[in-house]
């Protein structure tokens, strides 16, 4: 059976579900669930998800410094100060996901080794001190309609004690 493959994000920019862009123009945004393949997000999961975001209060992420991240050190980011909430955020998610039968890209970043960070971009980037409010995660598809060169907004679910 195909897989899909998805990211959950927090979304500095504005767009809208349905929105697609190609890979090289990715919005500003700070990775809160690396890549990961799934059969697909069905509206079961996707409930999931939502009830943990209804359950979630509004909180604050810090711009730190920045870092060099990949295999080659090629992929300029700058890192957020890890806090409480944000830790709880990806694991509680990282749950979810792997008890829906998820593949995670990249597991030795996960968990422990999680370090949310937004990825410099050639328009727009994050700041050391800027700070971000997490008030919704987005969930991206990375293979919509089966074409890997463009990326699509599927979902964004609000936290409901904004």
């Amino acid at each position: 059976m195909a897989t899909q493959r998805y990211v959950i994000i927090k979304l500095l920019e504005q767009l809208k579900e349905g929105d697609e862009f190609s890979p090289e123009n990715y919005p500003l945004h700070i990775t809160i669930v690396p890549s990961f393949q799934l059969e697909r997000m069905d509206d079961v999961l996707l409930g999931k998800i939502k009830r943990l975001c209804d359950n979630l209060k509004a909180f604050t992420l810090t711009a730190g410094q920045d870092e060099y991240f990949g295999p080659n050190r090629e992929v300029h980011v700058t890192t957020m100060v890890m806090n409480d909430e944000i830790r709880r955020l990806h694991n509680r998610l990282v749950g979810i996901l792997a008890d829906a039968g998820a593949i995670f890209d990249e597991p030795e970043y996960m968990f422990e080794n999680y370090h949310a960070h937004a990825t410099v971009q050639r328009s727009t980037r994050l700041y050391s001190n800027d700070s971000v409010t997490v008030e919704d995660v987005t969930i991206i598809d990375k293979l919509p309609n089966g074409n890997p060169d463009k990326r699509k907004l599927l979902k964004t679910l609000y936290f409901s004690k904004r």
